[in-house]
């Protein structure tokens, strides 16, 4: 288990933040500070897919590649964690899997965030039920997405969490980059310089 996990509180929950964070950006950050807010857990953990199971067959930018921007979005913020376990496991990251390593090392109360736009496919995670049964479940809203409208298969499953509305996403980075247009204020400083020096989305 990583360093970083290893000095959290393990009377205190832990959220699963995960993604793809291709790139991370400070819509993710703006999220997490309001969970971090509403929850108080021992810290948002930022769990970069090694493959992401709803988008097998699209191209990404490499694992390591994605946590090392993750590593330097977090970075200063100890309540933030980057944490590694699904990109060291590999193939198809499932949270069913990831938290039954949290459970394994000793984090007993975990609380597994997912985006209002996320929602609808929670139904179609592996093993979805028995999940929801060892972790809490809350969703956050986003603009352009109606919590209403989940599927009735997770009617008093989850728990809505309403947090600031940031319309940024990693699609609308990664294009910018590509167009050669301003992008500098969607994404912390240091993954600015990290996107700018090695030109992943050129």
């Amino acid at each position: 288990m990583e360093d970083q996990l290893a000095r959290l509180d393990r009377d205190k929950a832990v959220v699963i933040f995960g993604g793809t964070f291709d790139p991370p950006h400070l819509g993710h950050l703006v999220v997490a500070d309001d969970v971090y807010y509403r929850l108080a857990p021992a810290a948002i953990l930022f769990i970069p897919a090694a493959t992401p199971p709803h988008k097998q067959g699209e191209r990404h930018t490499p694992a390591e590649t994605r946590l090392h921007m993750v590593r330097l979005a977090v970075a200063g913020d100890r309540r933030f964690v980057a944490s590694s376990l699904e990109v060291e496991r590999g193939g198809v990251s499932y949270t069913v899997d990831t938290a039954a390593a949290l459970r394994d090392a000793g984090f007993s109360r975990i609380t597994v965030a997912v985006g209002a736009d996320n929602l609808v496919e929670v139904p179609t995670w592996k093993d979805w039920r028995r999940l929801l049964e060892e972790v809490r479940l809350v969703a956050l809203t986003r603009p352009g997405y109606d919590l209403g409208d989940a599927p009735a298969e997770l009617d008093g499953r989850f728990e809505p969490l309403e947090v600031a509305p940031i319309p940024v996403s990693s699609t609308m980075v990664r294009g910018r980059v590509r167009a050669g247009e301003p992008f500098r204020y969607l994404v912390p400083p240091a993954v600015f310089d990290f996107i700018l020096s090695s030109r992943i989305y050129r």
